[in-house]
């Protein structure tokens, strides 16, 4: 039988990069968000009860190059000059552990700011964690969410929300930008 695999840990990354192969612009965009050198597995968006965020060092000194990490991950890329790139993850973390999170990442949608997204991604986010907590009824995001608010009550449960958003401009001349977030976990 294989090992059950629960992710204990997880951290929200972001970074933006440029160059003239997209390739390139990615693996650049990595860097500052600590994963150019470790193989991403994508999964879906789904946080383990229990799991808890720790900071970005935390993962760099439990890991090695080349391991693979799981993330929940989202890019835009444009090589428009003056177009912009965003991508943006938000994360529904409830006080109880013993009751599942969820993520929500919007990206691939270039010319949205950066504001405009943020609120778009965590109300994704909030109303998922009701959708599958038997609240869809009594909570919508829509009317529950206020910009800077990261406390909610949702279906009797309290839950903390936070979220992450890289933008770019496109540079053009042949040169690609690239918008990256993620939750790595581990």
């Amino acid at each position: 039988m294989l090992p059950v695999l629960i992710p204990e840990y997880f951290c929200l990354i972001s970074g933006v990069g440029v160059h003239e192969e997209d390739k390139v612009a990615q693996d650049l965009a990595g860097r500052p968000a600590g994963i150019a050198d470790r193989n991403i597995q994508k999964i879906t968006s789904v946080l383990p009860p229990g799991c808890k965020e720790h900071p970005l060092k935390f993962f760099r000194e439990q890991t090695r190059n080349g391991q693979f990490i799981a993330a929940v991950d989202g890019k835009c890329k444009t090589s428009v000059e003056g177009q912009i790139v965003s991508a943006g993850l938000a994360v529904t973390i409830p006080h109880d552990p013993e009751v599942t999170g969820y993520f929500a990442e919007i990206y691939e949608e270039v010319g949205l700011l950066s504001d405009i997204l943020r609120k778009r991604v965590e109300k994704a986010s909030l109303q998922i964690f009701a959708n599958n907590n038997g609240a869809e009824d009594t909570f919508v995001a829509d009317r529950e969410w206020q910009n800077g608010k990261t406390e909610y009550v949702i279906g009797g449960r309290r839950v903390t929300l936070q979220s992450v958003v890289a933008s770019g401009v496109g540079q053009g001349k042949g040169k690609y930008t690239l918008a990256y977030v993620g939750a790595i976990l581990l």
